[in-house]
C-alpha cells in the first residue's frame, strides 16, 4: 500500500515460472477484470515502528541486536500487470493493504538522531508480530484517522521470509521542519529528515478464489519500499492495527503514532522530534511508506491447485537517498 521512498522505495519485481504460467486475471471486486496482474501498486501511506527508536539506542550503548516491531498500512488504488503496460486504477473497488513483522537494529554509523547517521535492520521471520494482508470493501479507509485498512474481505495474507537487501535509513537533517508536511498540518510535531529501503520475500498462505481466475496459485511475493521524512504525499496516521500478532477483519486500530502529540513516554509514542535523538525524544517513530508489491503466479488446469516450481528475479529497486524526491501519485514505478 505505500509507493517507494526510504522505506518507502520504488522498485518494480518481475517474476518468471519454470513450467508454463499462463496470464492472470484479477477481480478487484468493483465488477471489472484486470487482465495479466502482477501486483499492487499502493499509495504512499503509513508505517509506525513500535519501539525502534529506544532499540537503536540499546544498540548503540550495548553493541547487541535490538528488536522492535514494524505496522504499515495504506491504499491500493491501481495494479500492477505484466508486459510493461501502465498501472490499471481500482479506486473503485476499495483495496488496502497492512502488514506487520518484527525487525532487529543490527549496525548504526554516527550518533542516533544526527545528521549523517545511518541505522540498518535485519527481519525475524519466527518472530511474534509477522503479517501481509489484502483487503477489499468495507468502510473506506482515512488515512489521517488509521481507520479502515482491514475491514471488507480478505483477498490474500502472507507472511515475510527474508529480506533481499539490507535495509538502511539515513538521517538527512537533525530537524526538517514539521512532520505532517501533506496539506493542513494536523500534528505538532517535527521530525528528523530521513530516507530509507528495503525489499522483503514473503511466502503467499491464502489466496481468496473469488479474486483471482480460476487454478491461480501465488506462493511467493515480494514487498519493496522507500520510506520518507517528513511526511509529503500522505498525511500521518494517528492508529494503527497493532497488540495482536495477526490483524482479524475489522480489528480495533489502537491510537498511536504522530496523533499523541509531544509526550515522552509510552512504547508506541513518536515524540516531540520524530525520529530525532533517542534520548530525548519517543521511543518510537513514523515514517512515510511508498510500497509495490510483486507476486509469482502459476495458474494451473481447473481441479489442480498445485503450484509448480518457480524462480523470480528482481528488476530493480530505487532508493531514496538524501537528495531524492518523492513521488506522489506515478505509473507503477518499481519498488
Amino acid at each position: 500500500m505505500f509507493r517507494s521512498l526510504a522505506l518507502t522505495a520504488a522498485a518494480v519485481l518481475t517474476f518468471s515460472a519454470t513450467a508454463k504460467a499462463d496470464p492472470v486475471t484479477f477481480f478487484p471486486g468493483d465488477g471489472s477484470s484486470v487482465p495479466n496482474f502482477l501486483g499492487f501498486d499502493p499509495a504512499p501511506g503509513n508505517i509506525l515502528n513500535v519501539g525502534a527508536q529506544q532499540a537503536i539506542l540499546n544498540f548503540s550503548l550495548t553493541g547487541q541486536p535490538q528488536t522492535f516491531t514494524s505496522y504499515g498500512q495504506a491504499t491500493i488504488p491501481s495494479v500492477l500487470v505484466s508486459g510493461g503496460g501502465a498501472a490499471v486504477g481500482v479506486s473503485g473497488a476499495n483495496l488496502t493493504v497492512v502488514f506487520g513483522l518484527t525487525e532487529r537494529v543490527v549496525g548504526i554509523t554516527g550518533t542516533p538522531g544526527a545528521a549523517g547517521s545511518t541505522a540498518t535492520f535485519a527481519i525475524t521471520p519466527g518472530g511474534p508480530v509477522n503479517y501481509f494482508q489484502v483487503f477489499q470493501g468495507g468502510a473506506p479507509a482515512n488515512n489521517l484517522a488509521g481507520t479502515g485498512f482491514n475491514d471488507g474481505n480478505l483477498v490474500l495474507s502472507g507472511r515475510f521470509t527474508n529480506t533481499l537487501n539490507i535495509p538502511t535509513v539515513t538521517v538527512t537533517t537533525a530537524n526538517a521542519g514539521a512532520l505532517d508536511q501533506f496539506g493542513t498540518n494536523n500534528y505538532p510535531n517535527s521530525t528528523a529528515g530521513l530516507t530509507g529501503a528495503f525489499t522483503i520475500q514473503g511466502n503467499v498462505d491464502f489466496l481468496n478464489p473469488a479474486y483471482f481466475s480460476a487454478g491461480t496459485s501465488a506462493p511467493t511475493f515480494i514487498v519493496s519500499s522507500q520510506v520518507v521524512d517528513p511526511f509529503n504525499a500522505v498525511d500521518p496516521s494517528a492508529a494503527f492495527l497493532i497488540g495482536t500478532t495477526l490483524t482479524g477483519v475489522a480489528a480495533v486500530p489502537v491510537t498511536a503514532g504522530a496523533g499523541l502529540g509531544t509526550a515522552t513516554g509510552g512504547l508506541t509514542t513518536i515524540g516531540p522530534v520524530n525520529a530525532g535523538d533517542p534520548t530525548t525524544n519517543g521511543m518510537s517513530n513514523q515514517v512515510q511508506g511508498d510500497l509495490n508489491v510483486s507476486f509469482v503466479f502459476v495458474e494451473t488446469p481447473p481441479g489442480s491447485r498445485v503450484p509448480e516450481p518457480a524462480t523470480l528475479a528482481v528488476f530493480g529497486i530505487l532508493a531514496g537517498v538524501s537528495g531524492l524526491s518523492y513521488r506522489r501519485r506515478r505509473s507503477p514505478q518499481q519498488v
